[in-house]
Formats: structure tokens, C-alpha cells, sequence
């Protein structure tokens, strides 16, 4: 029986996450890396020339193969998979799942707006990351308190997308967590969990970069 199929760039990006998660499950799968080719012309015959081959509905990257199980888009891969492998990564109780995707919704804007800005990099997107991720990251601080994870005592699929989140962060400017301890140390208790301490340091983890070529501000 063949290996599960993760397929996106080689990357962190929006891959990342559900590479942490795979990992943290012990799940044996096929990390498929596509390369994106440098400018001038951006290169991205390594994935093109397989897009429309794999059976997908909605064609794009990341993609989770696994048999007749075939889907796109990142938080739908991740959920996916909390769900079906984890134990207790999805809350159970209606108010609190609610308050776990709100939480996904605000990681992505966080997330969205670096995005842009790495991506696009003219001073009005600076101007406008540096004057509202602030508070945005003040809001994910104050949700998280004193606990280790966003859910609470409970590790969740949203920890994994937090992490990368704020790592791109640190890794585009520390002063950005500076204020916050309560989220480096949270950085650091996912890094603490085993699957993931050993990720981090074998030769599978990519430590850079985090978005393709296309990003005029390259990291």
C-alpha cells in the first residue's frame, strides 16, 4: 500500500503546519516537494506538469492524497487530519470548536498580512504590517495567558498553525514577539513536544525558506 501524498513547494509556507501535525502523529507519509524556479521567469513547470493529473477537485497546493481521500487547502488538510489521526486535537464541545476556528480565522489574518508584505514589500504594506500587527499580536497574547497552548490545557490543530505563524514572525523581525514572552514561551513549549523536537532537528525540517521566490523580500 502506497505512502499518504503531502505535495507543495519546497517550503515552509502553508505547508508547514500540516507537516508539523503529520509529524507530532507519527504518520508515515510522502513529503512531495515541488521546486519553484528563481525570476526572471519563475519556474513552476515541476508542479504544473502534475497538477491536473492527480485527480484533485480544486487543483492547487498544498494537496493530502491518501487512496480516495484527495483535498486542498491547507486548513481543510489540517483539520482533516486532527480529526481522523488525533486524539482530542478537534474540541469536541460545539462553543469551544467555535472559539478554536474563530482563533484559525485571526492566525490567518496575522499570517496574511506578513504574507503580503514579504511578498508585495513597498512601504505602504510596511507601514501598514508594522502599525496593525501589533495589536493582533497583542490579542493572540492576551487569549493565550498564562497557558500553554491557545486551547487551553489542550494541545489543538490550531497550535500548529500558530506556531508557524509566529515564526515567520521572529524570523522577519524579532522586536515583533519582543513584547510578548507568553508567546515565546509557547514557541518554546511546541518545540518541547518529542515528535517535534525531533523534526526540528533532523535533516527533513527546512529551516529556510518560508515563502517561495516570487517574494520580493526573501526569507
Amino acid at each position: 500500500m502506497s505512502k499518504p501524498i503531502l505535495g507543495y513547494w519546497d517550503i515552509r509556507g502553508l505547508g508547514q503546519p500540516i507537516r508539523y501535525l503529520l509529524k507530532h502523529l507519527s504518520l508515515d507519509f510522502e513529503d512531495r516537494r515541488y521546486k519553484h524556479g528563481l525570476g526572471p521567469d519563475f519556474n513552476r513547470e515541476d508542479w504544473l506538469k502534475e497538477k491536473f493529473s492527480l485527480g484533485l477537485d480544486f487543483p492547487n497546493i498544498p494537496y493530502w492524497i491518501d487512496g480516495d481521500t484527495k483535498l486542498t487547502d491547507s486548513k481543510a488538510i489540517l483539520k482533516h487530519l486532527a480529526r481522523t489521526y488525533g486524539t482530542d486535537l478537534v474540541p469536541k464541545d460545539p462553543v469551544e470548536l467555535a472559539k478554536i476556528e474563530m482563533l484559525e480565522s485571526v492566525i490567518m489574518d496575522v499570517w496574511d498580512l506578513l504574507a503580503i508584505a514579504c511578498y508585495e514589500y513597498t512601504e505602504v504594506l510596511l507601514q501598514k504590517l508594522y502599525s496593525l500587527q501589533p495589536l493582533k499580536l497583542k490579542y493572540l497574547s492576551d487569549f493565550i495567558g498564562d497557558g500553554n497552548w491557545f486551547g487551553g490545557d489542550q494541545l489543538t490543530y490550531v497550535d500548529f498553525l500558530a506556531y508557524e505563524t509566529l515564526m515567520t514572525h521572529q524570523k522577519f523581525d524579532k522586536e515583533f514577539l519582543e513584547p510578548f514572552p507568553n508567546l515565546l514561551h509557547f514557541l518554546e513549549t511546541f518545540e518541547n513536544l518529542p515528535a517535534i523536537d525531533d523534526y526540528l532537528k533532523s535533516s527533513e525540517f527546512i529551516q529556510a525558506p518560508f515563502f517561495t521566490p516570487l517574494a520580493r523580500h526573501f526569507i
